[in-house]
């Protein structure tokens, strides 16, 4: 564990004498590859990915809130597994569409630990409980973004781009237990900008605009929170805008 894994939520300690290393097996295959079609300019360039991963992990490092603060304790036997899926194809001149889907399976084996929870009155108790079969919290099982983006010079110089990128966020279990789940949500984000080079100096000025249909989400989850306070809202409709100045020698 890292050090600050180590805090122990008892006063009297230091650190938790509890908390033991995590260990893994990992084993992943897959295959990746590039599609060129040099007579066409219609999807002439394809980029594409697929791997199957599995990982059985000993002695899980899983985190819990009390008080606001974060401490850990661990999970007996956990296997990770899952599918991720990417692409990038070139449509047309300045066209392209980006693709990316994760699939996410995540089971404790066995788990048998002492918990803590708040009793009816607001006293912190230690509840012996079995969490062997429930998902893993906090990992969506299904996680895909997408993205369409076109870039188009407008001078010698200068080159402008767009982009509008959608992210889909299956439900999130928010404790061990699985007495929870968020709602999945669907985000529209975009940008626009603008790229100039004058000689060494480059100057790319760009702004934008994310969740575009302010939707409210639930965007992060204090994990096996004693009180159960779960949720943290995402972002409601932004703006934002940057600049970047570059100097190649």
């Amino acid at each position: 564990p890292a050090k600050n894994e180590l805090d122990s939520f008892d006063p009297a300690e230091l650190y938790n004498p509890d908390l033991e290393a995590q260990k893994s097996r990992s084993f992943e295959i897959g295959i990746k590859g590039n599609l060129i079609s040099f007579d066409s300019d219609l999807f002439y360039d394809m980029i594409f990915e697929a791997t199957y991963f599995n990982i059985k992990i000993d002695n899980e490092i899983v985190p819990f809130e009390l008080f606001g603060d974060v401490f850990f304790r661990n999970a007996a036997k956990t296997t990770r597994q899952g599918l991720e899926l990417g692409t990038s194809v070139k449509i047309y001149k300045g066209l392209k569409l980006d693709f990316s889907y994760t699939y996410s399976d995540f089971i404790y084996d066995s788990y048998l630990t002492k918990t803590v929870l708040f009793d009816s009155v607001g006293n912190i108790v230690e509840v012996e409980k079995d969490f062997a079969g429930n998902y893993a919290p906090s990992v969506p099982e299904h996680n895909i973004y997408t993205a369409l983006s076109y870039s188009f010079p407008i001078y010698s110089t200068i080159t402008g781009f767009f982009k509008v990128s959608y992210m889909g966020v299956s439900g999130l279990w928010v404790d061990d237990a699985n007495s929870d789940k968020t709602d999945a949500y669907n985000l529209l984000n975009s940008v626009l900008g603008f790229d100039m080079v004058f000689g060494k100096f480059n100057l790319l000025i760009s702004g934008g605009v994310n969740n575009i249909t302010n939707l409210l989400y639930v965007g992060f989850t204090n994990t096996n929170s004693a009180s159960g306070r779960f949720y943290e809202p995402g972002e409601p409709r932004n703006y934002f805008g940057s600049l970047n100045i570059g100097y190649s020698f």
